[in-house]
């Protein structure tokens, strides 16, 4: 088999195959000769049907099977021999009649990841926004965290509002029939799932004070007794809990483990400050490839296009599925196609340059790199280094996060040789093209080699709609998980995972905690909450709890 490849530009390839005519006879020879064990034809015993016989009556068919495998083997002994790393589909775009005693050829067209050299990339000028942390910034986080302690406490001298537990004796009829009889039961107001219904009906009901009144329980509601029906309730609230939180005072730094307010204030002060300076890096990581990308033109092949655009239809459509639209439904208009596009072109270019400064200086990221880093995510997750290794081999995923790590050291190492200027975010936005916009890049995020953005740059909707290009991150890596085609934050269902169930206040809150982390809960991470909710269960006190924060709503 004689095997040609011709290129016709940067990446696209055209393999021009020939057979020759023996090897043609002999897989011919191959396939009528297992025709000839399997045929059942009138008047032949089986595995005596002449060939000829089965040339007139299965020729063509014979003939057709023998070419694709050919051609099978064609495509697999060029990628093997001549190195082909396909980014698209193969396409055979000629092929010539197979026939005993002759030559057989093809032509196979395909794309492959072009070889980019990289011209001007030191000096480039970039934009550093600094963000600042106020004193806004900073009494909010501590107002955050000290909502975070609250606890389930009883409230005496008013009605039940929207977010309390509450205590109830509950009658339910229907007719003289007693469906549901409880002496004392626990029911929220919001997110009750046994009595769904039951919570919002408390409502305004007075401590001690017997009710009767009609209640319609969901269809879903977790007893089935009263699932779907409408019917006549006795209720008598015997107790009121509300979260309470405590007051942000020196007990409560101390309960945290700090030696004062003051301290626990400076505590903040300093890690909001260090998330500011993260942020403001890895956005000059992504001001630094717009203008990395704009020094150096490159063309890429439509194959890594448009597997990059399929990945930001795919993650667009569950982003719509979790606010309830059914992913089947989705259509993208042609205005929103070319827009992904433009991104899923920007995420290839920052791919292929970043890939080429790699190997035009050498860079590379060590083994020993690679384990600071995992015991960097152990430390921050609570778990040892063996685990969260564990965790990324089980995924197949320890070469992307080396990648990534990877693509982190090409923008610092160009960072530290661009022409930096520190502005004020507001300034920056003001001068800065859309494709820089921070809100606009954060979180475009196909499974390219060009997370190009930093994903921590600042609090962004996950909509790729509105996104100009992908993002690499500052740290970590094998962060999402996907159950039944739907994505969730890895580390949150490794905790919820790590402590069973039904889940404790303490690990509820943890586990919010870990989804805010300064930021603010992304969708991902919501939905992580709440499949983790719905999957290990909680606590009373963990729900209230839950329900009270409202951030699952």
């Amino acid at each position: 088999m004689q095997i040609e490849v011709v290129a016709e530009n940067a990446y696209a390839r055209k393999v021009n195959v020939t057979v020759p005519a023996a090897q043609v006879g002999q897989a011919l020879d191959r396939a009528y000769g297992t025709m000839v064990q399997r045929a059942r034809l009138p008047g032949f015993r089986q595995g005596k049907v002449p060939r000829k016989v089965l040339e007139a009556r299965f020729g063509p068919g014979i003939a057709q099977d023998v070419a694709g495998d050919l051609i099978q083997e064609g495509w697999r002994r060029a990628m093997d021999d001549e190195g082909i790393q396909p980014v698209s589909r193969p396409t055979v775009t000629d092929q010539g009649e197979l026939a005993a005693g002759s030559d057989f050829t093809f032509v196979i067209a395909v794309e492959v990841k072009p070889q980019v050299e990289v011209t001007a990339y030191t000096g480039l000028d970039v934009v550093w926004p600094e963000f600042a942390v106020g004193d806004a910034q900073i009494e909010a986080e501590l107002d955050r965290r000290r909502r975070a302690e609250a606890r389930l406490a009883e409230v005496t001298g008013r009605a039940v509002e929207l977010g309390d537990t509450v205590q109830v004796e509950v009658t339910a009829k229907d007719g003289d029939e007693v469906v549901l009889s409880e002496p004392g039961t626990l029911v929220r107001t919001r997110g009750e799932t046994w009595l769904k219904g039951l919570g919002a009906a408390l409502v305004g009901l007075e401590l001690d004070t017997a009710t009767e009144l009609e209640v319609s329980f969901d269809a879903d509601a977790g007893d089935e007794k009263v699932a779907g029906r409408t019917l006549a309730t006795s209720l008598k609230v015997l107790s009121i809990q509300a979260m309470q939180a405590p007051a942000l005072d020196d007990a409560l730094a101390q309960e945290l483990g700090f030696d004062d307010l003051a301290a626990f204030r400076a505590s903040v002060t300093d890690e909001l400050a260090a998330g500011s300076e993260e942020a403001s890096r890895n956005q000059a990581r992504a001001n630094l490839l717009d203008a990395l990308i704009a020094a150096n033109p490159v063309d890429v092949p439509r194959g890594m296009v448009d597997q990059n655009l399929e990945m930001l239809k795919e993650e667009l459509k569950l982003q719509r599925a979790y606010r309830g639209i059914d992913p089947r439904s989705v259509q993208f208009t042609d205005a929103e196609i070319a827009d992904l596009r433009s991104r899923a072109a920007f995420a290839a270019r920052g791919a292929l340059l970043l890939e080429a400064v790699c190997a035009a200086e050498s860079l590379a990221v060590e083994d020993a790199e690679l384990d600071t880093r995992i015991e960097e995510m152990a430390a921050e997750r609570g778990q040892t280094a063996e685990a969260v290794r564990g965790w990324f081999q089980r995924d197949g995923a320890l070469e992307d996060l080396r990648h990534r790590m990877l693509e982190e050291k090409a923008l610092d190492w160009l960072l530290e040789r661009a022409k930096v200027t520190r502005k004020a975010p507001e300034e920056a936005a003001a001068e800065a093209a859309p494709a820089a916009e921070p809100e606009k890049k954060s979180k475009a995020k196909p499974k390219s080699k060009a997370k190009a953005k930093a994903e921590a740059e600042a609090p962004a909707a996950e909509e790729p709609a509105v996104e100009a290009a992908p993002a690499p991150k500052a740290k970590g890596g094998g962060k999402y998980k996907t159950i039944a085609g739907v994505r969730y934050a890895k580390d949150l269902l490794d905790r919820a995972e790590e402590a069973g169930g039904p889940l404790a206040l303490g690990v509820v809150q943890e586990l919010v905690a870990a989804a805010q982390d300064g930021k603010g809960i992304t969708d991902v991470e919501k939905r992580t909450l709440a499949y983790v909710r719905e999957t290990h269960g909680v606590t009373d006190e963990a729900g209230a709890w839950l329900d009270a924060q409202g951030v699952l709503d």
